[in-house]
């Protein structure tokens, strides 16, 4: 408000203040006691609740949402909806949805979610039918960057509609490199074998490439099933989807990692939607504490420890003054073979020095031809390895002596340069198998070996009765490896002295009891009186065995049991400072030889050492 262009209105505070009304004048504050007030704390709120809160878009695993909405498009301001104002629905972090309905005609605009990138598949003319099928797969932008979403695979037939993505998110456990997310979904009219074939190659596949990355697979099988095909999966959907039946299913490659639960179907859908939360825990949170102990002198003490040293070199000194006159005697030197000295006796080699051996033999080394009685000249040569010589074996098997894998299923073989990966594949489980060839290409790739996938073979020797589907095969660098019937190790060639070993008795019978029957007889005398009369007929039915390959007959289980438990206890009987010498005096008879049988309430204990024993005895007396 001014009276003039250049002359405004000034006011005063205590102007301004009298214009108020007086209910909205500051009053005088009462003064509030120090023991009512509230002290403010500093810091930020602690609680479970709370750090999942915060932690919201950064689970362990991503949450996932699945179902079977058979068409999507007319689903879409609902499902919009629900990821705008439901929690489940906006915080998840993937949506995997089967049977879309879309064609090429409908856009990514028209089915698209706010804060949510989407990827899908579309049933095309290969699969025979020209509508219905569909995938999609909703990605949460909160939790993966849009960019870092490929479609690894995609396939569409008569039997099988896959999609397989590869989400690299911003937070993941550092046990897996990234997620892959399969997306299945199998007709009613479809082949369930053909269909778990394809699954089961692509899955392979992707696993080769991937080893350590978080496998998802998530669809509407309907009759199929895929576990025996998956059998290092886990299937976490516990809830019906449709009626009774539980035809949505969600398989990961890790144990107690999420839970189920469903949720409404989406309008008038006849499949339920499934929430599944992650439950993992990560391999960082259950490795158990840590604690160390550290020990050390205390002020008051490290006065006595160096008093206790100077008397310690004070008796050294000593000692030393006692032993410094010389001895004219001359004194034996201790004998050592002819060329070697004590200096040469220590064979210990460092990596230094095998790299210098190595360098040294493949560097300016001569050369020559030798045919008949022809020999051709010296030749200088620099250029590729030696064949055929004695060193360089030896001096191969020292470079890759540092890679070495000896379990109860895997084990692997080396002889010279080549290489043999021996598995045993149970339940259909051969994640450690190729676990460990994956592991043995990277540790040639690091030390620069390269491998000849072209003379990689790979035999598969299958003993179940069932006809079941063939594994797929090794992929190295790319390349599936041949499969063969036979195989042919280089460490093992028959040969004339191999055949004369094996047609002599003595030596078959020092084998048999050096190998297998210190196998199968390990520790007799404790089980040969408790197993069942079925178990002890497998053990004779090898023995059996092994007498038709000798020519001589051998003793069966019972028989060697029982002389083995009457050599221990009759030795147990003669050794006075035995700790059971006290049980085996009570049982000791007035009127005969006989011993007493000890009261045996349970069956198990009846047929245990000691009462077996004692019937063996008495049998024998």
């Amino acid at each position: 408000m001014c009276v003039g262009p250049r002359a405004p209105l000034v006011y005063t505070k205590e102007q301004l203040l009298a214009l108020r009304s007086a209910a909205v004048l500051p009053r005088d504050r009462h003064e509030i006691p120090a023991d009512l007030l509230k002290k403010t704390r500093r810091g930020c709120r602690a609680g479970r609740k709370l750090r999942e809160k915060k932690r919201r878009f950064r689970p362990v695993l991503p949450s996932v949402i699945m179902g079977n909405v058979r068409s999507l498009s007319n689903k879409t301001d609902e499902l919009a909806a629900l990821t705008r104002y439901q929690r489940e629905y906006r915080d998840t972090s993937l949506m995997l949805f089967t049977e879309t309905w879309l064609t090429t005609h409908i856009p990514d605009s028209a089915i698209a979610m706010d804060n949510f990138h989407l990827l899908r598949a579309d049933r095309t003319a290969e699969s025979g039918k020209k509508k219905g099928g569909g995938l999609a797969v909703f990605v949460n932008e909160k939790w993966c960057k849009p960019g870092h979403c490929v479609v690894k695979e995609q396939r569409c037939n008569k039997d099988i509609e896959l999609l397989a993505v590869s989400v690299r998110p911003y937070y993941l456990p550092r046990e897996f490199t990234h997620v892959i997310v399969i997306a299945v979904y199998v007709p009613p009219s479809a082949n369930a074998e053909t269909a778990c074939e394809t699954l089961l190659s692509c899955t392979s596949t992707l696993q080769t490439q991937h080893p350590q990355a978080l496998f998802l697979i998530s669809g509407d099988f309907n009759h199929s099933s895929p576990a025996s095909v998956l059998p290092t999966f886990t299937q976490y959907v516990t809830c019906p989807t449709r009626d009774n039946k539980t035809l949505d299913l969600f398989f990961v490659n890790a144990k107690e990692a999420y839970s189920s639960s469903p949720l409404p179907p989406l309008g008038r859908a006849d499949h339920n939607i499934v929430h599944l939360r992650p439950v993992y825990q990560p391999i960082v949170h259950r490795q158990p504490v840590v604690s160390r102990e550290e020990e050390g002198f205390q002020v008051r003490e490290q006065g006595r420890a160096e008093d206790c040293t100077e008397e310690a070199e004070e008796e050294d000194q000593a000692g030393q003054g006692c032993v410094s006159e010389e001895n004219g005697t001359a004194a034996a030197e201790p004998e050592h073979q002819g060329g070697v000295s004590r200096s040469h006796t220590s064979l210990a080699l460092s990596q230094r020095c095998v790299a210098e051996w190595i360098l040294d033999y493949l560097t300016n080394r001569p050369q020559f031809v030798r045919a008949r009685d022809c020999v051709s000249d010296l030749l200088t040569c620099s250029v590729g390895a030696p064949q055929g010589t004695v060193l360089a074996p030896f001096l191969f098997t020292l470079y890759t002596a540092d890679f070495r894998h000896n379990t109860e299923s895997c084990v692997l073989q080396k002889f010279s340069d080549d290489s043999a990966i021996i598995g045993l594949i149970t339940d259909d489980d051969d994640a450690e198998y190729r676990g460990l060839t994956q592991d043995f290409v990277d540790w040639c790739q690091q030390n620069h070996l390269l491998l000849n996938a072209g003379k990689t073979k790979e035999m598969v020797v299958d003993f179940r009765r069932r006809h079941s589907i063939a594994p797929p095969p090794v992929n190295i660098q790319g390349r599936d490896i041949e499969r063969v019937d036979s195989y042919k190790p280089e460490q093992a060639l028959p040969s004339e002295k191999t055949q004369v070993f094996w047609s002599e008795g003595p030596l078959l019978r020092t084998f048999y009891d050096s190998v297998v029957a210190s196998a199968i007889l390990y520790g007799v005398v404790c089980w040969s009186s408790s197993i069942t009369e079925r178990e002890r007929k497998k053990l004779d039915k090898v023995i059996k065995k092994s007498s038709s390959v000798l020519g001589c007959p051998l003793d069966s289980v019972r028989e060697v049991g029982d002389r083995r438990v009457l050599a221990r206890f009759t030795s147990m009987l003669d050794h006075e400072s035995h700790p059971l010498q006290d049980a085996l005096s009570a049982l000791e008879s007035s009127f005969s030889d006989r011993l007493i049988h000890p009261r045996c309430v349970k069956e198990r204990f009846r047929r245990s050492f000691l009462p077996a024993a004692v019937r063996l005895y008495n049998e024998h007396c």
